[in-house]
């Protein structure tokens, strides 16, 4: 089950928006984030945001 692709289909969304946590080098090196998911299965256009400090 593909949950961004199908949901943006069903509700014929334009753009997802998401929020970057922003893993640590190592983290990032063997772990896929969710907003990378996300971009890469998505069926419209995806805006990822980071969090001010």
């Amino acid at each position: 089950m593909n949950i961004p692709k199908e949901l943006a289909h069903e509700l014929e969304a334009d753009v997802i928006v998401c929020v970057a946590q922003g893993l640590k080098n190592a983290e990032h090196y063997f772990l896929v984030s969710v907003s990378e998911a996300i971009v890469l299965t998505a069926s419209c256009d995806v805006l990822i945001v980071r969090r001010s400090k």
